[in-house]
């Protein structure tokens, strides 16, 4: 376009005599220039904004109220593991939910056609076999093409994150199973001196159930409490105890000496508070 061309619309009036000939025309222009810019405008915005979804790595979809999958870009077509968009297209997003997870997605669909916004976390199962875990954010959108809403969402594969998960999950699983097993006496201890947990090797070693033990003070089952004083003064300074001997009174009025090996666990590195984990050895 130059600055010094209009472009406009023609709205053309035929002029008749009285036998109803054409003689001539009264022309109305209307000067239509804003109107080409913005029309030019969203054009460039829309092909800005495909280009951006065709490029996310995550899928990008619509979907609509009953599972027909109206959109999808390149990532997701990748995720499910489609050869063309002939292959998803057009068919039930709900075939390539797993299906554990089918009735799931099929409530949070309904709902965001509804007017929610929603997250959730499923597994797909891909046109080729292979299980991944989603995490998909969706949202309701008008489709122009029907003027129903319809479900927009961007997914992303977290399996790397679920798998790590499961596997945190299996190795605390066995550290605990560990501590618990123990034959030595094992405890933990809060910065107040409250003591958290025990392992069934330091109660059956003083001779108290969880209920007698947990939940009080570590002070109380010492026999001499300047020591106990001194190892919570120490710990809480930052040092760690090793073959720290001591006296530990049991349920049946004895007292048994011990070893004890002690070092904190700081929660924030800016706060002077801990927890004191501790190991008796006898």
């Amino acid at each position: 376009w130059s600055s010094n061309v209009c472009s406009s619309d023609l709205h053309p009036d035929p002029i008749r005599d009285e036998s109803g000939k054409i003689v001539g025309a009264v022309n109305m222009l209307v000067v239509i220039n804003e109107l080409k810019r913005a029309e030019q405008e969203i054009k460039s915005r829309e092909q800005h904004l495909r280009v951006v979804v065709e490029n996310t790595p995550e899928c990008v979809k619509l979907v609509a109220q009953d599972g027909t999958l109206l959109e999808m870009n390149g990532a997701g077509l990748a995720m499910v593991e489609a050869d063309s968009v002939e292959q998803v297209i057009g068919k039930n997003i709900y075939d390539v939910i797993a299906p554990e997870y089918r009735d799931d997605f099929r409530a949070m669909n309904e709902r965001v056609c509804a007017g929610s916004k929603e997250r959730l976390e499923f597994e797909i199962i891909g046109l080729k076999g292979t299980r991944r875990w989603m995490e998909t954010h969706a949202a309701p959108i008008i489709d122009p093409s029907s003027g129903r809403t319809v479900q927009i969402a961007v997914t992303r594969n977290i399996t790397g994150r679920r798998n790590a998960e499961v596997e945190l999950r299996r190795k605390n699983k066995q550290l605990a199973a560990f501590l618990e097993t123990a034959a030595v006496g094992l405890h933990r201890v809060g910065p107040d001196g409250i003591i958290h947990w025990a392992n069934d090797a330091e109660l059956r070693m003083l001779g108290y159930s969880a209920d007698e033990y947990i939940g009080r003070h570590i002070a109380e089952f010492h026999a001499d409490e300047p020591v106990i004083s001194e190892i919570l003064k120490r710990l809480t300074c930052g040092e760690k105890l090793y073959g720290y001997e001591a006296r530990l009174k049991c349920k049946d009025g004895s007292i048994k000496d011990v070893l004890i090996d002690s070092s904190v666990l700081w929660e924030r590195s800016e706060e002077h508070t801990s927890e004191l984990q501790s190991r008796f050895g006898i």
